[in-house]
């Protein structure tokens, strides 16, 4: 019997508490037969889980005999990110060939050590070195693409767009040239650039970030492959298995009425629902104090990086005006026409990017889950985020 998942609220899950996906992962796994791919989602949809769900089933996959994740989210410029990506490959399992690539380039003591060091330390000992970040570059992937005969390897890079916001704030020349690199890299040897396959994905969009800077030349060789949220079987069937598994009183018609509230069944929201759920006991209203507590200040925590990210990447006047739009359209569970939310476009921008600005900001706010444009109007993706962004502005 297979195990029943854990309720996890917050860090991505692996083994038995991956829930459901099924297709979402074959047809992955269909695509990257052909091509590289970006993975996109919005915020909190499960993308790092789905990445960890790729590596620990692809030497089940027929012609894959590996996959490796490397998380780019605190590299701080392009010898970080390289050390830790070749770091990363070379402690990967049967990618042996990686590490005694490695041996060979370097000399003295590190040489000796590599097979010993762990990722974080083998990671901080290239950091360190002398060698441009080129250099090392060119080292891994003429390791990475000296593959023995043995299948096909597939690597995973997260957070690849917040490592290019980061060089972006230093000089706007050198992260495309690294972006550049990048797909000058995943290319490959001509002879060999079937047996590489890359993944990319990010909490923040690639393909926005790479439209506003005009970059989309260096990602036009991946397909994008979105993830949505659990279809209904699928969220039905998690939050069954929870229940199950912490023995709570969920009957069909109470399963279904959260779901309802809910509106936009991601993992995320329902794990934070059977969180609140075990805190309460049975009752008539259930329901309805599960979403007051969800939409409480106690559970702010669980939203805050919605908002942070409003501030961090938006810059202050962006910023304002994301709350502003994300009021107007709050007040209304039908959302906003964009004609009445005029004035506020008039506040922020003049004339002459007023349009641009606009566009770039919806974009955005669609793009990362906040709202989503149907029927004229723009609405919250979804109706619990509403109700507490609702809460957090009436405070």
């Amino acid at each position: 019997m297979a195990e029943l998942p854990r309720n996890v609220c917050g860090t991505p899950v692996k083994g038995e508490n991956f829930f459901g996906r099924t297709k979402e992962i074959d047809d992955i796994w269909d695509r990257l037969a052909t091509d590289h791919v970006l993975l996109t989602a919005p915020r909190r949809v499960g993308k790092t889980s789905i990445m960890f769900r790729l590596q620990n089933t692809a030497a089940s996959r027929e012609e894959w005999f590996g996959a490796v994740y490397y998380s780019a989210e605190a590299a701080l410029d392009e010898t970080a990110f390289v050390a830790g990506l070749f770091a990363e490959i070379a402690k990967s399992p049967r990618c042996g060939h990686v590490a005694d690539a490695l041996s060979r380039n370097r000399r003295g003591e590190l040489a000796a050590r590599v097979a010993k060091l762990s990722v974080a330390a083998l990671s901080m000992e290239l950091r360190n070195t002398t060698t441009t970040w080129s250099t090392l570059a060119a080292e891994l992937q003429d390791a990475v693409y000296g593959l023995p005969p043995q299948g096909r390897l597939l690597v995973m890079v997260d957070e690849l767009p917040v490592f290019l916001l980061r060089l972006l704030a230093l000089d706007r020349s050198r992260a495309e040239a690294f972006l550049s690199w990048f797909r000058s890299f995943r290319q490959g040897r001509p002879e060999r650039s079937n047996d590489v396959r890359w993944l990319l994905a990010g909490s923040i969009g690639l393909a926005p970030l790479a439209s506003r800077q005009r970059w989309t030349k260096l990602i036009n060789d991946l397909h994008e492959s979105t993830i949505g949220p659990l279809d209904r079987a699928n969220a039905q069937g998690l939050l069954d298995g929870l229940a199950t598994r912490y023995r709570l009183q969920l009957s069909p018609a109470e399963r279904d009425a959260l779901l309802e509230r809910l509106g936009w069944p991601i993992p995320y929201f329902l794990q934070l629902a059977v969180d609140a759920l075990r805190k309460r006991p049975p009752g008539t209203e259930r329901t309805d104090r599960v979403l007051a507590t969800l939409c409480g200040p106690e559970s702010q925590i669980y939203f805050a990086p919605w908002w942070q990210r409003l501030d961090e990447e938006l810059g202050a006047v962006n910023a304002s005006a994301a709350a502003a739009i994300l009021t107007a359209c709050a007040i209304d569970p039908d959302g906003a026409a964009k004609a009445s939310m005029e004035g506020i476009f008039v506040r922020f921008w003049t004339d002459r990017d007023r349009d641009a600005q606009r566009r770039a900001l919806f974009e955005r706010l669609e793009h990362d889950g906040y709202l989503v444009f149907e029927r004229g109007r723009w609405r919250f993706r979804s109706p619990l985020l509403r109700e507490v962004w609702l809460e957090r502005t009436s405070r």
